[in-house]
């Protein structure tokens, strides 16, 4: 007969099971043959110097203690990293993707546990960023452009405190920790309610009204101004 703590645990991780999220994650990784027991960070970025990517192969290698952790690296470019992996002894554990289809791309997003932005400078909008937390996966981030506005409102633990590799590591430590169903769920909410189309055209309606109605004001203050002086030009007795 089972404890009540065996039972409590076995209530816990039957609620774990039938979260959507938790679902979504376990299909993804069957149609992509990542192990349920993996622990991925994923990341999609073009192979050049500002993406980071050489900081985030020196950050897996300072991971050595974490078991399970598997590093997948997808795009393509002009930077090379075989070597590096080779050379940091990050084979078994850092897999380079190259290019991934438009089809299997949401399927790597869903599947992974947490998404690194290790960009070292440069950084936009971040929409991978967007594209990720949409998918319910968290996303360390490196403070450099957009990062910061984007993960701080989220959860501030999520942004690294520096873009060197050791910065680096602590957060990915942090977040691989924090990669609950509970965060997940958070992630994806956050993204909808940020960056859902509706919303974004939303804004940009308002700020089109609002620049609008300024610029109007300004314009009717100019014309009153011209009216002013032109009365007070035509007025007699008054001097020009």
């Amino acid at each position: 007969m089972a404890t009540s703590s065996e039972a409590f645990e076995y209530a816990i991780k039957k609620d774990v099971r039938n979260n959507p999220i938790v679902r979504e994650v376990d299909e993804a990784r069957q149609r992509l043959g990542v192990d349920s027991s993996t622990r991925l960070v994923f990341t999609v970025r073009r192979l050049e110097p500002r993406m980071g990517l050489e900081n985030l192969l020196e950050a897996v290698a300072l991971l050595d203690d974490m078991e399970g952790v598997r590093v997948a690296i997808a795009g393509s470019g002009g930077l090379t990293l075989g070597d590096r992996v080779d050379r940091l002894g990050l084979g078994d554990r850092v897999e380079l993707l190259g290019r991934v289809s438009d089809d299997d791309l949401p399927l790597w997003h869903k599947a992974a546990d947490l998404f690194v932005l290790p960009t070292v400078a440069y950084e936009g909008f971040g929409l991978v960023t967007a594209e990720a937390l949409a998918s319910g996966t968290p996303v360390v981030g490196t403070p450099v452009g957009a990062t910061p506005e984007l993960l701080e409102p989220l959860d501030s633990r999520l942004l690294a405190r520096g873009i060197d590799s050791a910065s680096l590591a602590t957060a990915i430590r942090t977040g691989l920790r924090i990669a609950q169903p509970a965060l997940r769920a958070r992630c994806r909410d956050y993204a909808l309610a940020r960056f859902a189309w509706d919303r974004v055209i939303s804004d940009w309606s308002r700020i089109l009204e609002d620049t609008m109605l300024r610029h109007r004001g300004e314009r009717e203050l100019i014309e009153a101004g011209d009216l002013h002086r032109h009365a007070t030009a035509d007025a007699p007795g008054v001097a020009s």
